[in-house]
């Protein structure tokens, strides 16, 4: 019990960082990386294929309630997307200067 109140203790004492541009490099790889993979995989894998199958089945058999659950839900992933996308973009551009400017 005395670890799990050590690491909220920690937790509460961290530094916190009001801007992405006040966070370290390596606190940008450790956020950005994983944004980058996670944006990706959102946006190719998931949102494109699942949007042009739900155009054809709506094409096909009309738009039901199916279809618009379907279309919320493919918004909602391309949302979180476009979210990720943002802050591997961010966290690049601000590696980019500090290290190559």
């Amino acid at each position: 019990m005395k670890f799990i109140q050590k690491i909220t203790v920690y937790w509460k004492n961290r530094k916190k960082y009001p801007t992405f541009k006040d966070m370290p490099s390596w606190m940008l790889c450790i956020l950005g990386g994983p944004s980058l993979l996670v944006s990706y995989y959102f946006g190719k894998h998931l949102a494109i294929p699942a949007g042009d199958e739900i155009i054809k089945v709506a094409n096909e058999h009309g738009f039901n309630t199916l279809g618009i659950t379907l279309s919320i839900l493919v918004l909602v992933i391309g949302l979180y997307s476009m979210a990720f996308g943002a802050i591997a973009t961010r966290c690049g551009q601000l590696l980019f200067q500090r290290h190559f400017v």
